[in-house]
């Protein structure tokens, strides 16, 4: 399970039982903390036994129905189109909503009346609760949890990681100063491609590129700041970005995630896509930006180095280049990759002459 994913799962666990938590509380407020009858059914009522019954199967719903839309939804209905990806998660939500709101209810209503689920009086109450206004308002109540909880996590996703609680919290509502290191990649030959397939088909490419290459960004915890055209411009804290060399384990990592993907991209595009990159790190001063439209933004001179050394691979016939400052900020680069210094080199718009180099594969595997 990836670190992204667990997160994901762990947030609907949480959000789910603080939202059964509140129904439970407000309905206790109704029906009345000391009551010993449950007002839809007529049946006995304990408040705390009820809330323990109602936790348990919150926590097993949130469990497998969020395991569900975070490992298989995703892929299932990733080429669907909008109507219909809403209309197949809609009816998968409301069945499960009435499922486990009724297994919730079957057990409270036999814990509380200390008989039997099978028991003909359990099945009484629960046909009375079936055709009471309390189904309704249930279906209605955890209808809007699981759309608001999943809907965060979508805006979440489209934001970028970590984005949307920076927002919130205001962390960059001031113009804030952090070292960065910041990869710019895109693909090879990208204007002959879109030539050759078209505008559509060209656009399909790059989403599935995007789409396969998202797995190995968040396995060597790399984070998306925005896409341009055929280009993904990624960063890392400088910790996370040296340690395992993730910064430059990621180029090849996802080299073996395309190349394991050929015959897919070959059947559906005629070729297999290849991509170069540029690496390179140092302060920005990151803020949030616009009106209408917010985003947090980066700004200063790492992040245009980092574009312009992806821009010489074609210079010098490289895949990855990567400044040399911050080839010296992993002693142990060389370990297991071959580095070539490629010397100072003029890069367009910098007056100051950077040194590169070039990063291969050696015969250790990548992993």
């Amino acid at each position: 399970m990836r670190k992204r994913q667990l997160s994901k799962l762990l947030f609907i666990i949480l959000f789910w039982v603080l939202g059964d938590l509140f129904y439970v509380y407000f309905e206790g407020t109704v029906v009345g903390f000391n009551s010993t009858i449950y007002w839809s059914t007529n049946g006995a009522y304990n408040f705390w036994s009820g809330m323990i019954a109602s936790l348990a199967i919150t926590i097993i719903a949130s469990i497998l129905i969020g395991s569900f839309e975070i490992f298989y939804f995703d892929k299932l209905l990733r080429k669907k189109p909008f109507g219909a990806s809403l209309l197949i998660k809609t009816s998968f939500y409301l069945f499960n909503i009435f499922l486990f709101s009724s297994i919730a209810v079957l057990i409270n209503i036999g814990y509380q009346a200390d008989k039997s689920l099978f028991h003909s009086d359990v099945w009484i109450a629960f046909q009375k609760y079936l055709s009471s206004p309390n189904l309704i308002l249930i279906m209605l109540y955890w209808s809007i949890i699981i759309m608001l909880s999943i809907f965060i996590l979508n805006v979440n996703a489209k934001l970028g990681r970590g984005v949307l609680l920076n927002l919130l919290l205001g962390k960059y509502h001031r113009p804030k100063e952090e070292t960065k290191i910041f990869m710019f990649l895109d693909l090879v030959s990208s204007t002959t491609i879109a030539e050759q397939l078209g505008t559509k088909k060209y656009s399909n490419l790059l989403r599935d590129f995007f789409y396969d290459i998202d797995e190995v960004i968040d396995s060597t915890n790399g984070a998306i700041f925005q896409f341009v055209g055929d280009e993904v411009v990624l960063f890392w804290d400088v910790k996370n970005g040296i340690k395992d060399l993730n910064c430059v384990r990621l180029f090849f990592l996802a080299e073996d995630k395309i190349k394991s993907l050929a015959s897919d991209y070959l059947a559906e595009y005629g070729f297999c896509p290849a991509f170069k990159a540029g690496l390179h790190y140092g302060q920005v001063v990151v803020t949030e930006v616009g009106g209408s439209k917010q985003e947090i933004a980066y700004h200063g001179d790492a992040i245009n180095t980092a574009a312009r050394i992806r821009s010489a691979c074609n210079n010098f016939n490289k895949k990855l280049l990567i400044s040399k400052d911050l080839v010296e900020m992993m002693p142990l680069l060389s370990d297991s990759f071959l580095i070539k210094s490629i010397g100072l080199t003029a890069l367009k718009g910098r007056h100051k002459r950077i040194e590169l180099c070039s990063i291969d594969r050696n015969e250790i595997h990548i992993r």
